[in-house]
């Protein structure tokens, strides 16, 4: 998978399920601005990993 391939792949992932990724994480941290911050956090990790390593 190319790199660009991969990048798609984040983004539908993303759309997909941010919103519950984000309510989640604001259940856990208890903090909608910080859960934000760490799905995006988690989201640059993938567009960094994924093209190395394949998506999951």
């Amino acid at each position: 998978m190319s790199a660009s391939d991969t990048h798609r792949v984040v983004e539908a992932v993303w759309r997909i399920e941010s919103a519950k990724l984000i309510a989640g994480l604001a259940h856990i941290v208890r903090d909608v601005g910080l859960a934000e911050e760490f799905a995006q956090d988690a989201l640059v990790a993938a567009l960094e990993r994924w093209p190395v390593s394949g998506v999951p």
